[in-house]
């Protein structure tokens, strides 16, 4: 097709006054140049602009069904032709083909018969794709339901120029086949000419080729995913929730604001103090409280008294302590009230955590008695002693005294019971109808056992430390051998270990033997060791009574004739810590055990050795015999070796060249209080014993007590009590005395029995 050079064909291409994009332009010369010169249809109508051809008829060449996009042939239009507007909006719910505007519908209708005529006079042939005019230059963005129904392109024709040249087809059949709206003849088609309309014809059917591309993607993502159709005011809703949070997110005065308005709810909740009570009980949050009473008179803390706040209810320990949890925060009715006293309500508000109250003093309505409660050998006051009846009880001040508040009662006696931490809880009848001061004297609270021949044989009796409460525990069989009878108390607990041939059983050669038993004070109830041709208890460590013991029937010869045990009263049973022929030497010393077996028939090797009483940790110290182990102080140890002396450092084990032998052949038996704190030894001085205490911290000694007949067995009651033995021409009787002060009480004669002392034979 030859273009025109006319001086208009020549000037910018427009269509109606508005100009043509080149890049459409461009579109319409490929498509026009793709077109057929040949093929020719001629319509059974004419156009509306075939008066304006000098022949009144058109020639101008049709494009080819075969060469149409297959999205604007007319084989895939004819449907679309002949679907009313209402039908195209059915279509375009599911999917199909887009809704026409109104004015283009009614174009379509009026033109429908002659469509489906040029429809039957075009040849059916197979549609072939042109790919320059399918295909789009860009993809089609995804846009919504809304946003696609607004973007619907209209296919009203507009007035455009153009200098493209123009499509040999006649535009009543492209209009057709396109399914576009008729063209209005104007007096611009006039000015323009044939081939300008014709092409403007084209460039519409591009547009609505490019608008079918777009819609069947859409459709293609609709039957994927259908589209769900949002109201307007559900998408401003969205869209402003949107553009808040995003804004919330990007932007920190937003958050900064939020926050504000936050905390500042926060705070003026909590500024209120019923609402913060509220809110914290509703979440579980509970208070606790706590407080001291004493009596109002006597300033003395109370015992059992009750304390109760919302449900919740204590009473108060020795000390007047006590306290409440699990209390509602908020203002709760407090009351607090014991037997005797006027009981007080009040009214407190409670906050989150402990809420301590100050001290609460009661007002004492019932009868009072008075007393003093002192030791017995010191008679200084016995500050932790709290006197009782019931619910009722006192506890005593600095000067001893106590005052018991009880109801009011009909009986003209009563028992009042005294008690202190370490004494023996003393029994006093009280007349109720009298007020006179009241003193209770308290004895420490441990036995003392020992062995008296004032029965005719040698029984095992107990008593208390005062003399009181005696009783006979074991009866003596008259078998007892003198010499072999031995009572040691353990340190802490009133238990003795008891050794006497009081059994009549002998050994092959006639000889009594001996029974070891650990007794009970407290229940009288005596447990057998063992029993042998020879026993000698070492010492009491903790729970463990360590003995040497000579095995029964075992020959004179035998290595494992002698053995060091031991004995766990806690249920252990014996346990052998060494064994050989014969030692020459035992001591116990600071929780060990040191031992040196003689040369004759050694089981093993000759040397000082050291184990504790659970044969844990044996160590040997020197490797040479020894003969003698002499304690001559606290810290050391004289080690004789032959014509040698040691020292043996007892803090190192560390051995160390003496000059010569101690000036006093003899061991000291120091024997530690219950907490370790100090020691006590008896030594001899101008022919009298002395008791002396050695301090652990200070390493200083005292003497205690000097007399005539002075000597162990001593021990410790407690920290303040010791007991020890007086053995001379007047008298064999057990001694106590309080180290603060007062002078010694008799507890009663004994025999002289053996306990924990030095390493002797018999």
């Amino acid at each position: 097709m030859a273009k025109s050079n006319t001086p208009e064909e020549s000037q910018p291409l427009s269509y109606r006054g508005e100009q043509v994009d080149p890049e459409l332009e461009k579109k319409v010369e490929d498509y026009m140049e793709e077109s057929p010169q040949d093929s020719k249809v001629k319509p059974d109508t004419k156009s509306d602009n075939s008066d304006d051809s000098p022949d009144g008829e058109t020639d101008t060449p049709l494009l080819p069904s075969d060469k149409l996009p297959i999205s604007i042939s007319v084989v895939d239009h004819k449907d679309d032709v002949e679907d009313t507007p209402e039908e195209i909006v059915e279509t375009e719910a599911v999917g199909s083909a887009p809704e026409l505007p109104t004015e283009d519908a009614e174009v379509a209708e009026e033109e429908t018969p002659d469509a489906e005529e040029a429809t039957n006079e075009v040849e059916e042939v197979e549609p072939e794709v042109v790919d320059d005019v399918a295909e789009t230059d860009s993809e089609p963005e995804d846009v919504d339901a809304e946003t696609l129904e607004d973007s619907e392109p209209e296919i009203e024709p507009t007035e455009q120029t153009t200098d493209l040249e123009p499509i040999e087809a006649e535009p009543e059949i492209v209009a057709k086949e396109l399914d576009l709206p008729e063209p209005e003849v104007n007096e611009n088609d006039d000015e323009l000419g044939l081939e300008t309309v014709q092409t403007a014809h084209a460039v519409e059917a591009i547009i609505a080729n490019e608008a079918d591309e777009i819609l069947a993607a859409e459709d293609e993502k609709k039957a994927v995913a259908p589209l769900v159709k949002t109201s307007k005011k559900n998408q401003k809703k969205n869209k402003g929730l949107g553009a808040f949070f995003r804004a919330w997110a990007t932007k920190s005065k937003y958050r900064w604001a939020t926050a504000f308005v936050v905390l500042a709810g926060v705070g003026a909740v909590v500024a209120v103090p019923s609402n913060r009570y509220y809110l914290l009980n509703y979440a579980g949050v509970r208070a606790s409280t706590s407080l001291r009473v004493i009596d109002a008179k006597t300033s003395q803390p109370l015992k059992n008294v009750e304390l109760s706040v919302d449900g919740q209810s204590a009473k108060t320990d020795a000390e007047g302590y006590v306290t409440v949890g699990n209390i509602r925060l908020g203002e709760q009715q407090m009351t607090v009230k014991k037997p005797a006293f006027a009981e007080q309500v009040r009214t407190v508000t409670f906050g989150w955590g402990s809420n301590p109250l100050d001290e609460v003093k009661l007002t004492p309505t019932g009868t009072q008695y008075q007393f003093v409660v002192k030791n017995f050998l010191s008679d200084l006051p016995i500050l932790d002693s709290v006197v009782t009846f019931g619910e009722a009880s006192a506890r005593v001040n600095e000067k001893g005294e106590a005052v018991l508040t009880i109801p009011r009662i009909e009986e003209e006696k009563i028992i009042v019971e005294v008690q202190a931490e370490s004494y023996k809880t003393k029994k006093v009848e009280l007349v109720t109808s009298s007020q006179e001061l009241i003193t209770v004297s308290m004895v420490p609270a441990r036995t003392h056992a020992f062995v008296s021949k004032r029965g005719g044989t040698f029984d095992l009796y107990k008593t208390d430390i005062d003399g009181g409460s005696e009783t006979k525990i074991l009866a003596g069989t008259g078998l007892e051998r003198e010499d072999a009878l031995a009572v040691a108390s353990h340190g802490t607990k009133n238990i003795v270990a008891f050794l006497s041939t009081r059994e009549n059983k002998r050994n092959k050669e006639g000889l009594l033997l001996s029974t070891l038993l650990i007794v009970d004070l407290d229940t009288n109830e005596s447990t057998k060791v063992t029993q042998s041709e020879r026993i000698q208890i070492i010492d009491w460590i903790g729970d463990r009574l360590v003995y040497v013991k000579a095995t029964e029937g075992a020959s004179q010869e035998s290595t494992d004739r002698h053995k060091i045990m031991s004995y766990d009263i806690r249920g252990g049973g014996e346990r052998e810590l060494a064994s050989t022929n014969y030692f020459n030497d035992v001591l116990s010393v600071n929780g060990a055990i040191y031992y040196s077996p003689a040369q004759y028939n050694v089981n093993g090797s000759v040397g000082l050795y050291k184990i504790n009483p659970d044969a844990t940790d044996r160590k040997t110290i020197y490797q040479k015999e020894v003969w003698n182990l002499f304690r001559t102080s606290y810290d050391t140890v004289s080690v004789s070796v032959g014509q040698d002396w040691f020292d043996l450092e007892l803090a190192t084990d560390a051995l160390s060249k003496a000059p010569g032998p101690p000036s006093v052949l003899k061991s000291r038996v120091y024997v530690a209080s219950p907490g370790n704190k100090q020691s006590l030894w008896i030594d001899e001085r101008d022919g009298k014993g002395v008791l002396i205490s050695y301090n652990h911290a200070t390493r200083k000694e005292t003497v205690v007590r000097s007399g005539a007949g002075i000597k162990t067995p001593m021990r410790w009651l407690d920290e303040e009590h010791i007991l020890y033995r007086v053995a001379n021409g007047d008298e064999t009787a057990d001694y106590v005395m309080s180290l603060k002060g007062g002078e010694p009480k008799k507890i009663t004669d004994v025999t002289n029995t053996i306990g924990v002392d030095r390493w002797y034979y018999y």
